[in-house]
């Protein structure tokens, strides 16, 4: 089955206004996602740590892809239950957008999108699409709290094996946190290092 044939194929279980339905609660999504989207794209660019970003999402789309012989048959039993997750996380999501709190706003993205899939398809294409939704929370950064929780004992380790492996060269090094002494200079071990 082409991908052609499937796509109609699903259309032709949409009504009309089932339809424009979809079309409308997307361009909602969209718009309020625009904004984090683009900040997103920003960090990808300047942040060497987080330019993985990159491609996590076509690669979420390319797990999609691989499933489509079961998405295109599976058929579309809209759920009710996603309209009231869809407004709730829609609101939570304006309000954590305006506070700044990016975190909760990265998680209610991946919430929206799952809301929308449960409400326009049901359950069925949920349980197949689930995955490739969950799997984009890694274009986001991780928090800031959680990534020095994370960063610092990897930098630590990796300070005393590089100050282990020196010694064993044969230069005297000494070891204070994650600096690092030689005779006449002294290296930091910076959180780029720490491996995360």
């Amino acid at each position: 089955m082409s991908f052609r044939q499937g796509i109609d194929g699903i259309s032709a279980q949409i009504s009309t206004s089932g339809q424009f339905r979809i079309a409308a609660l997307f361009i909602v999504s969209l718009s309020l996602f625009f904004p984090v989207l683009y900040r997103l794209i920003n960090l990808w660019a300047t942040n060497p740590d987080y330019s993985h970003g990159f491609f996590v999402l076509p690669i979420a789309v390319f797990m999609l892809w691989r499933k489509r012989s079961q998405l295109v048959t599976v058929e579309l039993q809209p759920s009710w239950i996603g309209l009231p997750v869809f407004i709730l996380s829609v609101v939570s999501y304006t309000i954590s957008f305006a506070a700044n709190f990016h975190t909760l706003t990265h998680l209610l993205m991946i919430v929206i999108l799952l809301s929308l899939v449960l409400f326009i398809a049901g359950w069925p294409l949920m349980r197949l699409a689930y995955l490739s939704i969950l799997f984009i929370i890694f274009m986001f950064p991780i928090p800031e709290s959680y990534y020095i929780l994370l960063t610092n004992p990897l930098k630590l380790l990796i300070t005393s094996i590089s100050a282990g492996v020196i010694n064993i060269l044969g230069i005297p090094v000494y070891q204070d946190g994650n600096l690092l002494f030689f005779a006449d200079t002294k290296l930091e071990v910076a959180e780029a290092c720490s491996g995360i």
